[in-house]
């Protein structure tokens, strides 16, 4: 999380990936392991799990390299959201990001892996269409637990409102939260990316530009509401 913090991609990587083999090594990727573990260090070594996944899925779709975190060989739990009021929020959020790292997982093996680009052009449509509605899914529930106090997500760790009251560095998650969709839109415009062919590679479909510029609306909305002289502010947006 350093090297990510000083914007040093590269060395974050190599981090990640030497812990995703320590992981393996230890079986955290394995619920069958870790559930022989008392409950207080499953639910550790799952945290542990998780946020490294959530790192190393970002990272591989944005450098391009496969994840050193493949998804058919891992069965572990997500953690439980804490008990703990100050906790909890902050749980709940990164869960929500740990089902969007594995669209993202997604969106890079089935469309940018060398394999997926071998597909058939009917084939990469379908797959397109399906992952456009998986990640507006996701968003749709996203947005339904930051506003509705009876949700009804698709997904399982999403369950209530999420109140940031009382929560540990509440403006930092508030933060995060109101970052989330030039992330959300960002992540899209890469996956409308795949609509094009290498050979018209200059062409950019008019639902690639269209999330691109929702992409910028949002973050230069969200960075008018920064003060520069917050530099700690503008340095956990610039992180995440």
């Amino acid at each position: 999380m350093k090297a990510q913090e000083d914007s040093r991609p590269a060395l974050c990587w190599t981090f990640v990936s030497t812990g995703a083999r320590l992981c393996q090594i230890l079986g955290y990727h394995r619920e069958a392991v870790i559930s022989r573990d008392p409950p207080k260090l499953a639910e550790a070594k799952r945290h542990v799990f998780w946020m490294l996944y959530m790192i190393d899925k970002t990272l591989s779709l944005n450098l391009g390299h496969t994840s050193n975190f493949p998804s058919h060989d891992i069965d572990v739990h997500m953690y439980s959201p804490s008990e703990n009021p100050k906790v909890a929020p902050w749980n709940r959020v990164m869960i929500s990001f740990a089902e969007f790292s594995k669209l993202q997982g997604r969106l890079y093996d089935e469309l940018y892996s060398v394999r997926a680009r071998r597909e058939q052009a009917d084939v990469r449509a379908r797959t397109i269409e399906e992952l456009v509605s998986c990640f507006y899914g996701w968003h749709a529930d996203f947005k339904q637990v930051m506003s509705n106090p009876s949700p009804k997500p698709r997904y399982r760790l999403t369950l209530a409102k999420l109140d940031t009251e009382g929560a540990q560095c509440r403006s930092d998650l508030d933060l995060i939260i109101g970052s989330s969709d030039f992330n959300f839109y960002s992540v899209l415009t890469i996956l409308f990316g795949a609509q094009t062919s290498p050979a018209a590679a200059i062409r950019i479909s008019s639902q690639r530009y269209e999330v691109a510029r929702l992409s910028l609306e949002c973050h230069v909305r969200n960075w008018t509401r920064l003060s520069p002289n917050d530099i700690s502010k503008c340095g956990i947006y610039s992180d995440w």
